[in-house]
């Protein structure tokens, strides 16, 4: 099996008015699968994080969470920097 990280899915860790933002990257040769990883983070994101039935406004949240599973030394932190040129502080 081939263990290539081909993409990545970030969440800001701050969340204004239950506003979730998450960011995409995908290699090029990938990009087919953008839709589709788009919907999951939306169903994802409305599983774990939905809120439902709150209203807010002018909430605040600042949020850290770490994951130790199997898959983690299969993360490259360089990868983002290697193969995309993106604002650190739009997507952290």
């Amino acid at each position: 099996m081939n263990d290539k990280q081909i993409g990545q899915i970030t969440k800001k860790n701050i969340v204004e008015n239950n506003l979730d933002r998450y960011v995409v990257c995908l290699l090029d040769e990938y990009k087919d699968i953008a839709p589709l990883l788009s919907l999951f983070v939306i169903y994802y994101d409305s599983f774990n994080y939905g809120h439902r039935m709150e209203v807010v406004a002018y909430k605040y949240e600042k949020s850290w969470e770490w994951n130790y599973n199997k898959y983690t030394k299969l993360y490259d932190p360089e990868w983002l920097s290697v193969n995309f040129t993106i604002d650190k502080t739009d997507t952290l």
